[in-house]
């Protein structure tokens, strides 16, 4: 189970991550950085809390401490 949350985890990530390479292709392609940032951010935001809860879920069961990236 919890090899099966940690590929969760690092598949939501990647997501996030991949977002955030299509906001820096924005840029270069003239959008302002800041309206990329808060699209981006917008974007990933449901990502985000899905990695923290799993990464909370974790440290409750496993005692484990994940770092978020």
């Amino acid at each position: 189970m919890d090899q099966n949350r940690l590929n969760y985890t690092d598949c939501l990530k990647i997501q996030i991550y991949e977002d955030f390479l299509q906001s820096i292709a924005s840029v270069r392609e003239g959008t302002r950085p800041d309206i990329a940032f808060r699209e981006h951010e917008a974007r990933v935001y449901q990502l985000r809390m899905k990695v923290a809860a799993a990464e909370t879920g974790h440290v409750r069961q496993g005692n484990v401490i994940s770092l978020v990236a």
